[in-house]
Order: C-alpha cells, then sequence, then structure tokens
C-alpha cells in the first residue's frame, strides 16, 4: 500500500495547483540557486512564475519581448534573469530538447539532408556536455526505375 501511495504522491505534486498551471521546475531551479542574495531571489521568483504562465512561448522570446509581454518596464532586469546562469542552463535544456527532437524527425523523414541534421545534433550532443549512444543509420535506396541496374550491378 505504501508504493500505491508514494506513486500517487509523485504525480499528484500539488493538488492544490489549478489545472492549467504546470511545473515546469524554474522556480524550483531559482528557490535552490545559492548564488542569488534574497532580494534577488524574490525578483527572479517573481518572474520565473511570469515566464511559466506561458512557458512554451515564452521559450522564444527576448528580454524586450518579454518586457512588452508583462508590462514590466524593465527589460534589463528580464535580460538579467534570463542571462543568469541556473535560468540559462534550465532553458537551453528545453530549447535542445526541441531542436534534437527536431533533427531526428527530419533525419527519419528524409525531407532534410541528412548530414545537416546529424551534424545539429551533434552540436546539440557537445552543448549539452553528454555522450549519445544513439546509433543511427542512414540507408539511401534507388529509385524505382533503377532497381533494375542496381540488382544487376551487385550479381
Amino acid at each position: 500500500m505504501a508504493i500505491n501511495k508514494q506513486l500517487f504522491d509523485e504525480v499528484n505534486l500539488d493538488l492544490n495547483r489549478k489545472n492549467d498551471e504546470k511545473d515546469y521546475g524554474l522556480s524550483t531551479i531559482i528557490e535552490n540557486d545559492g548564488s542569488l542574495d534574497s532580494e534577488d531571489k524574490v525578483v527572479y521568483l517573481s518572474l520565473a512564475k511570469l515566464y511559466e504562465k506561458d512557458f512554451k512561448t515564452n521559450l522564444g522570446l527576448t528580454s524586450i519581448d518579454l518586457d512588452e509581454k508583462y508590462h514590466t518596464s524593465q527589460p534589463s532586469l528580464w535580460q538579467r534573469f534570463l542571462a543568469h546562469t541556473s535560468v540559462r542552463n534550465f532553458i537551453d535544456e528545453y530549447i535542445y530538447e526541441d531542436v534534437e527532437k527536431k533533427a531526428m524527425m527530419a533525419i527519419g523523414s528524409g525531407i532534410t539532408d541528412s548530414n545537416k541534421a546529424l551534424k545539429a545534433k551533434e552540436v546539440i550532443d557537445k552543448k549539452k556536455k553528454r555522450e549519445d549512444n544513439t546509433n543511427i543509420i542512414v540507408m539511401r535506396l534507388p529509385e524505382k526505375g533503377d532497381i533494375d541496374n542496381f540488382l544487376w550491378l551487385t550479381m
């Protein structure tokens, strides 16, 4: 019974949270950031709450865009927030995840040059500072009309 309760608690971390609010973890990162003094921590937590309200859209916005969107009249504050190491690393992880997924889809679909997509994936892996044990095999099949020539060459 304890395992089921633990699983339930993990899945329903905050029963008081509204259904449309998601916990992306940015606020938690800031709360645990020892490099921030208490005043900056309060300000950054406020900005993080705003940022998390429309997280997916905000990932692609600049400090000026965020200032205009939330009417804070302090784009330099957003700029400092976005440049703070823990915030920057947090945001980069989501951006890398998105780019990596798009590169893998491009490789699988054959829409784009596989070499370009593989290079993009390689750059992401280097930026993430992790080893990737994924093996990607790209095979090119001959055009329908070339099958007879292909079979003749292989015999």
